[in-house]
């Protein structure tokens, strides 16, 4: 066949698409002029010129760094390799573009989940991964989650059932019970209607579960805008971690809080007054909206 002939013309040297046509030419001459004596060359000699021309076209060393990175990809590599080599090229070229596809959804499904705890203080005090840093500590009262991907239809359901597992304490080393939960959404670059819908269940839901607070920290302009043109403008926002734990953030979201009447755990909820000012006197110099994700009302900010 076409890889054959491919693999023995490069195996042989072959450097330009010149090759093809010297190859067709000497075909003809062995065709016309050699037959008889190729009549007795066993098939078996014909097949292992063939064989040991496609081995060198197999990348081995390709497949063992997969294996190192990601054993996913050296997956689809070797089930590829092995229906190409034992059933045929176009087999194996359907049964890579589905292993490959389902690789990728698998990924998109179910993204990387974090759940967040905070470095001591001569360490920077960052929110890290907790399975990473066993340094860092979850703060009691709060389940603080990470997922590395934007909200949408693809993964809504795995997005709910994480955080509503979080605000449960399944993922918390304090027994106390969880009061809000926070999301770094710092990953978030676009959310569709599917990931709004989510989030309007998982607020109702973490209502209805004790009246738990839901707040989104680190979320792009551009996200914040989306959610609040859609219904979500009580949403707790802030621009940190730290703002979610300590309530600073806009009037309308510390109502929302103090609506709820909800004490949260080794924190304080007032921002003083010149502080707000200070922000909003900050704010107002850059302008209205843009498309970088500014806004125009400066009571908006977070």
């Amino acid at each position: 066949g076409g890889l054959a002939r491919t693999a023995v013309n490069a195996e042989s040297g072959a450097k330009t698409q010149l090759s093809a046509i010297m190859c067709a030419i000497m075909m003809l001459i062995a065709l016309f002029l050699f037959t008889s004596f190729f009549y007795y060359i066993p098939m078996t000699v014909l097949a292992a010129i063939i064989e040991v021309s496609i081995i060198n076209m197999v990348d081995f060393q390709s497949m063992r760094d997969a294996y190192k990175i990601d054993k996913r990809d050296c997956f689809v590599m070797v089930i590829t390799f092995l229906v190409t080599f034992f059933v045929g090229v176009i087999d194996g070229l359907f049964v890579g573009i589905f292993f490959s596809f389902a690789v990728v959804m698998k990924g998109v499904a179910f993204p990387h989940v974090v759940h967040l705890g905070k470095l001591p203080e001569d360490e920077g005090g960052h929110f890290k991964d907790v399975d990473r840093f066993p340094e860092a500590v979850q703060i009691p009262g709060f389940a603080i989650v990470r997922m590395d991907a934007s909200p949408f239809f693809g993964n809504s359901n795995h997005f709910k059932d994480i955080i509503m597992s979080a605000s449960e304490g399944a993922f918390h080393t304090s027994r106390e019970p969880i009061r809000v939960v926070i999301l770094d959404a710092s990953a978030w670059i676009d959310i569709d209607l599917s990931g709004i819908q989510i989030l309007k269940e998982v607020i109702h839901d973490l209502q209805q579960a004790g009246n738990k607070i839901l707040s989104i920290a680190c979320a792009k302009g551009i996200i914040r805008d989306i959610l609040r043109k859609n219904g979500l403008s009580s949403l707790l926002f802030t621009m940190s971690i730290d703002d979610s734990i300590t309530g600073k953030s806009a009037k309308r979201s510390r109502r929302t809080i103090e609506d709820l009447s909800i004490t949260l755990p080794q924190v304080t909820l007032t921002t003083t007054t010149n502080a707000l000012h200070s922000q909003r006197a900050k704010y107002k110099e850059i302008g209205p909206q843009d498309e970088l994700g500014g806004f125009a009302d400066d009571d908006q900010f977070f």
